[in-house]
């Protein structure tokens, strides 16, 4: 349990650095990396990685949305039919949080692979 918080932590961590310095998928490299080095099962890794990018997505999400007082995330769900802004920050927070857990899952399947 420490461990998979520790990952959660970790992930969610270096999530917001590569966020705030580089592109927004510069996170995945990272996470892969962790998910090699975290020796952990695939679904708790997965888990683990999963949890810890939503929560960082949806809370920045919301904090630069609220900034703005919902102006561009209104448009943009406008835009794209989507019923309201929180439909449109949920769905790319899990299109963000699920490709950074199938990076820490290639991560972990790469050390099986290997044998480390």
């Amino acid at each position: 349990m420490k461990r998979v918080l520790l990952v959660t932590i970790l992930v969610a961590v270096c999530t917001f650095l590569s966020g705030w310095f580089l592109a927004w998928w510069w996170f995945a490299p990272f996470v892969g990396i962790i998910g090699f080095w975290s020796k952990l099962s695939i679904s708790k890794v997965s888990a683990a990685s999963f949890s810890g990018i939503f929560l960082v997505w949806f809370g920045l999400s919301m904090l630069f949305d609220s900034m703005n007082a919902s102006l561009l995330s209104q448009k943009v769900a406008q835009i794209l039919q989507i019923p309201n802004r929180m439909w449109l920050i949920t769905t790319a927070s899990t299109f963000v949080a699920t490709v950074g857990s199938m990076a820490a899952v290639t991560g972990a399947l790469l050390r099986k692979i290997i044998n480390v």
